[in-house]
Order: C-alpha cells, then sequence, then structure tokens
C-alpha cells in the first residue's frame, strides 16, 4: 500500500517516486480510495467541496491563507468549548501559529529528503535497471506543507473528544495522540485531492474504530506493560494507545491469528477495499504519466 500511495503523493505535492511509509496512515489507503468512489456517485456529497490548498496563495483568496483557516478554526471550536472572549482570541491565535509554521516545517523536511530520495532513487536504478520507477517510501512530515492536512486534522481532534464521550462501550479519552491525527489523515487528504468535507466524513468513522479497538486491546497492552516490569502504581488501571493501538489493521491481524469468527468473515470485505485501491491506484497512475 506504500507504494500505491505514490502516485497520489505526486498530484498532491508534485514529489515524484516518493510514497508514504507508516502503516497507520497507508494502512487507511483502501478505505479512503472506496469513499472517494462512493461520495462520487452520492448527488449531493459530491458536491460538497472546501479545499483550503486550492486557494493557498492567491492574493484574492485571504480564506485560503493557513493562518486565516487556523484562526477561523481556533474561533470555532473555542466557541464551542463555551470559552471567554480573551481565551477565544488566546487559542485562535495559538491554533493560527501552529497552521504558519507546521507548512514551513514540513516544507524543510519535504525539500531535504526530496533531494535525498531522487538521489537515492537515481543511485539505485543505476546499479539495478530492473527497479526503474521505484518509490521511495517516507514519514508523513513532508505532506505537512498542505492546508487541507493541516485543516482536517485541526477539525477531527474535537470530533474525537466528543466521541470519546458518546460513544457506547468506549474507555478511552484521547489527549496526547490528538495531534497524531494530523499525520494519520494526511495521505486520506490527498487521496481526496485536498476536500476537507470529505475527509472528515470518512474520518468520523475510523475514529470510531480507533476508540473501540484500542479499548478492546488495553487488557492486552497492560498484561504485555506488566511483563515487561512496568509499574501501574496503586491506581492498577489499564493502559492502551489512541491511533496505534486502535489501529484497523493491526486489530484485525491480531484476531485473524487467533483464529476468530469475526475476523475471517471480514476477509472478503478487505479483499474489496483492497481491489477498489488497486483500481484507484492504476488509474491516479496513469492520470499522473
Amino acid at each position: 500500500m506504500a507504494e500505491w500511495s505514490a502516485p497520489y503523493v505526486r498530484l498532491g505535492t508534485g514529489l515524484d517516486g516518493v510514497a508514504v511509509s507508516p502503516l497507520s496512515v497507508a494502512g487507511l489507503l483502501p478505505w479512503a480510495a472506496a469513499l472517494d468512489a462512493l461520495f462520487d456517485r452520492i448527488p449531493f456529497v459530491r458536491s460538497l467541496d472546501w479545499n483550503p490548498s486550492r486557494g493557498e496563495g492567491k492574493k484574492d483568496s485571504l480564506l485560503g491563507e493557513p493562518m486565516v483557516i487556523g484562526f477561523l478554526v481556533g474561533a470555532f471550536l473555542s466557541a464551542l468549548a463555551l470559552f471567554g472572549v480573551r481565551d477565544i482570541l488566546e487559542t485562535s491565535v495559538n491554533i493560527a501559529a501552529v497552521m504558519f509554521l507546521l507548512p514551513r516545517c514540513g516544507a524543510l523536511i519535504g525539500d531535504g529528503m526530496g533531494s535525498v530520495s531522487r538521489a537515492f532513487k537515481t543511485l539505485i536504478e543505476a546499479k539495478f535497471p530492473t527497479f526503474a520507477g521505484l518509490s521511495i517510501a517516507m514519514d508523513t512530515g513532508f505532506l505537512l506543507t498542505n492546508p487541507s492536512v493541516i485543516a482536517t486534522g485541526l477539525i477531527l481532534m474535537p470530533v474525537s473528544l466528543a466521541l470519546a464521550f458518546i460513544l457506547p462501550g468506549n474507555r478511552v479519552i484521547p489527549v496526547g495522540d490528538l495531534p497524531n491525527l494530523i499525520s494519520v489523515f494526511s495521505l486520506s487528504v490527498l487521496i481526496f485531492r485536498g476536500n476537507v468535507v470529505r475527509s472528515v466524513i470518512a474520518g468520523i468513522p475510523v475514529i470510531a474504530s480507533f476508540l473501540w479497538f484500542s479499548s478492546s486491546l488495553a487488557p492486552v497492552f497492560t498484561a504485555e506493560a506488566q511483563k515487561a516490569g512496568m509499574d501501574f502504581g496503586a491506581a492498577g488501571r489499564e493502559i492502551t494507545a489512541f491511533t496505534d493501538g486502535g489501529n484497523q489493521i493491526r486489530f484485525w491481524l491480531y484476531h485473524l491469528f487467533r483464529l476468530e469468527p469475526a475476523a475471517l468473515a471480514a476477509i472478503p470485505f478487505a479483499a474489496v477495499l483492497l481491489l477498489v485501491a488497486w483500481r484507484a491506484h492504476r488509474k491516479t497512475g496513469a492520470a499522473k504519466r
């Protein structure tokens, strides 16, 4: 799936021969590709589009500037939290600063790693001609130049907290792992061509599964941590992880190797998602050429 991400990276960032490596990110590719095809077939949904990346840098598009997006998102979320005027302004400015700095940090990573990956790719293809068209897989830091990626992550953070309190069976309150949502959904945003509306809609079921799966596996993580000698103190509470601990593929494989019926029954569904993703990959790769 990392290889399948390369055409989307090329169309979204202009970096050729670069793929996304983390399982928690590339693993969502089949889901995003299938939903993108589904959204295109729903009349009302396919017309919903908000793409901050499209207006970035245009003199007549103030709303396309990352700082403005950050300020507005911060003000909206703070107002929902019933903050006072001072706290609303402070939070808005802080998130605007994040929206200003993160793309520049990502650009530095992208420029540096892009040069390294191109040089490495040239070297490998020169020594091994059969590896022509090789893609170099990297972490998602270089995708943080995309305002749609950051806006999607910022919106999904309070959504995650809201779901944590209303989902039945959930026993996880995500806090420290919330900023990781920007990275986790970065490739999905590229698949949705920067459309934040589609990205958020697709992200809500994913976040719900993060919460349920991480809650389900908490006893397993706790038992393994205790075997490793971790001291939980007098509280004796369970531990888990939000995005990595609730990763859908890891959760499925864990139960699949235990030969549990539900995991076995999910094999056809996984096969269909992979088929849709493969076809979307071929179509996107052909468009790239």
